[in-house]
């Protein structure tokens, strides 16, 4: 031994300190010609050149070192154990501080999964303790601002590095879809989500990354917002983005042209083509033809509902002309203006409570203004004069069977595209189908067809007729047309 230092022994080891613990679980030695070791636990370099073991053991007999590792050993200390699988780490024992903390993110993550209120989470640890007396719940604590917190600061950091993670290690592409929309708290808030192939679940997952607040929110503010979450918040490889999706067709331009730009100036290829949402376009569709005839049925809707809302006496006074009629008591559907779905289950209860309005607003309300003396104020009510109006007439009514019997037509395609499975296959026959639906209501049968063969004529141009793809791309609808046409008629020319 060069200068009578002794040298580190693997079996050292596996003997027990004084204190009983194995000493592998404290010590590791150094590798070097320093003739010391570290003790994990003190964090400390201890020499054992002079007389071996006996150094060793007597740092274990320590004051500082007793304490740390009857901390460390304990029953109630989480201990981490190596798997059988390389790398993997295991659990030895929970402690009891680690137990309550796994119940009260659990519970976290059911507020979050089940949309309740925060609030409900208010004094819901002295119900737990009554329905679940045991040591758990008798330290588990939660209030309203705990779990938005555990949720917002917690849970959602975790599952976004989770995400991004899973993002960066996969070679799949990704496309970015976002949804702007108003909060109750006056800001302008744009959801990102993020859609990808999952290898696990062998299908098409979108996940949500994050959430942006706006003040002016132009087509530049969001796609700046947009390309700072995916490159500098979340770390996406930019390389696989492949393209970003939304509802509106107009405002997506401007942000698709800033997006491919910027990706551009990175050596990178760009974005795919952007393709707006086929369902946002059949619902433009339905307004600007509301725009042009439906606007004073869409008019009476709103009328109707607010003059009964916040209005408990007029509320009362219709049910009982409901009930003089024999029917039963119904109030009237709210329609959202920019949501054009809402107004025709408000106009079927219109048309399905058409004689009780007649009734209310012509003979009874009159009737009971000029009881109470208050004729005048009912005569200057301009929502009075409108429904007064709408209903003494044929032409809102006439409006309001045609909307009703559009809605059938239109019931259809959104019901079908707005399942979750892909359904690209799908849209160039369903959209012949809803184009050759409506044109029947006003073409003769004949007209409709050559319509509908000029339609898929000019489609089959666009294609190229050699290639695989263009068998793949023709729908049923059009090769039942394509039957019927001569050879010659087929030809492209």
């Amino acid at each position: 031994m060069p200068h009578g230092n002794t040298h580190f022994q693997q079996q050292w080891l596996q003997k027990e300190d004084k204190n009983g613990h194995v000493i592998s679980k404290w010590l590791t030695d150094y590798n070097d010609c320093d003739f010391s070791a570290k003790c994990i636990l003190c964090c400390s370099r201890l020499k054992y050149g002079n007389s071996g073991l006996s150094q060793i053991l007597s740092h274990a007999d320590g004051k500082k070192h007793k304490d740390l590792a009857t901390r460390r050993f304990s029953g109630n200390q989480l201990h981490f154990t190596q798997g059988e699988t390389p790398g993997s780490i295991l659990f030895d024992k929970r402690s009891h501080n680690d137990q309550v903390t796994t119940v009260e993110v659990a519970w976290s993550m059911k507020v979050a999964m089940n949309n309740y209120s925060y609030n409900s989470c208010e004094d819901i640890s002295s119900l737990f303790k009554f329905m679940f007396p045991g040591p758990v719940s008798s330290d588990f604590s939660m209030s309203r601002s705990k779990v938005s917190y555990l949720i917002s600061d917690g849970l959602g950091r975790h599952f976004h590095n989770k995400l991004c993670e899973k993002l960066k290690n996969d070679d799949n592409p990704f496309s970015v879809q976002f949804d702007e929309t108003g909060t109750v708290q006056n800001n302008k808030q744009c959801d990102v989500l993020v859609r990808t192939w999952c290898e696990e679940k062998g299908e098409v997952i979108t996940r949500y990354l994050k959430s942006l607040m706006f003040g002016h929110a132009k087509g530049n503010d969001v796609a700046k917002g947009l390309l700072e979450s995916v490159s500098e918040d979340g770390g996406l490889p930019l390389n696989r983005f492949l393209c970003i999706g939304s509802d509106g067709p107009n405002v997506n331009k401007t942000i698709w042209n800033y997006l491919n730009e910027s990706l551009k100036e990175k050596g990178l290829p760009g974005l795919l083509d952007f393709k707006p949402c086929t369902i946002h376009i059949v619902h433009n569709a339905f307004k600007y033809g509301l725009q042009t005839y439906g606007q004073d049925a869409e008019q009476l809707t709103l009328d109707i509902f607010y003059w009964f809302r916040a209005h408990p006496c007029r509320k009362e006074d219709f049910f009982d002309t409901q009930m003089g009629l024999g029917l039963d008591e119904e109030l009237f559907l709210r329609h959202v203006q920019c949501r054009w779905l809402t107004l025709l289950p408000a106009l079927q209860r219109i048309l399905k409570q058409w004689e009780p309005l007649k009734q209310y607003f012509l003979t009874d309300l009159p009737k009971k203004s000029q009881q109470e003396r208050t004729g005048r104020v009912l005569q200057n009510n301009d929502s009075y004069q409108r429904i007064c109006k709408a209903l003494q007439g044929q032409d809102v009514l006439l409006q309001i069977n045609f909307l009703v019997s559009v809605k059938v037509v239109f019931d259809r395609i959104l019901t079908i595209l707005q399942r979750q499975e892909p359904l690209i296959h799908l849209l160039h026959e369903e959209c012949m189908v809803l184009v050759k639906t409506l044109l029947r209501r006003f073409l003769k049968p004949d007209a409709c067809e050559k319509t509908s063969r000029d339609i898929i004529q000019m489609d089959l141009k666009k294609m190229d007729y050699q290639s695989d793809i263009c068998e793949l791309e023709v729908g049923e609808e059009t090769r039942r047309v394509l039957r019927k046409l001569t050879p010659d008629q087929q030809k492209l020319p």
